[in-house]
């Protein structure tokens, strides 16, 4: 039974005139979108109207496209829930029947199966190490000017500029010392 699944599984027809209609959508659509099951069968506008709106055309015109040539799509995007908490998302659906895109008869509808799953704990990981990454670049570049400083005679500069700022007081009135080299 699909409420076993993790994510959502769905069938749906692509109309001639672009609409989508669900046959089909798993109870798990309510625990990924916010949204019940009864309410996307009664109007599939909802799912679209949660797709974060920076996003929103580029999704629905990939999507219309792979429609459009009866070609499988598979796209990650974000939404919007009614709790105005914010999901990534990962879609992908195949219609039962592929064509050559020039044999595809356009006035019919074509019948589609797919799935969403929630992919924001791996897009928090991704995007954690990206910074992590960045970070250690940023310091690395700092490590290689040091060094290189250093062996071109900067180490008078950098004695001058630890001295100067290690004399005295940090900022909080303690005494930190003097360096010497």
């Amino acid at each position: 039974k699909s409420d076993n699944l993790p994510g959502v599984v769905y069938e749906y027809l692509s109309l001639p005139d672009g609409g989508v209609v669900f046959n089909f959508i798993s109870q798990h659509v309510h625990a990924l979108w916010g949204v019940d099951s009864e309410v996307v069968m009664r109007d599939p506008g909802v799912l679209k109207a949660s797709v974060v709106e920076a996003q929103r055309q580029r999704v629905t015109s990939y999507i219309a496209g792979a429609q459009r040539n009866a070609m499988p799509w598979s796209i990650e995007f974000q939404i919007q829930r009614a709790d105005g908490s914010i999901r990534w998302i990962k879609g992908a659906a195949q219609p039962l029947k592929t064509f050559n895109p020039k044999q595809r008869p356009q006035s019919e509808p074509l019948t589609w199966s797919g799935y969403w799953v929630d992919i924001t704990e791996a897009k928090t990981l991704e995007e954690a190490v990206a910074v992590d990454g960045h970070v250690q670049r940023v310091a690395g570049n700092g490590d290689r000017a040091l060094r290189k400083l250093l062996r071109n005679g900067g180490h008078r500069h950098a004695d001058a500029v630890i001295e100067t700022t290690a004399a005295g007081a940090d900022a909080g009135g303690h005494d930190v010392g003097k360096f010497s080299t």
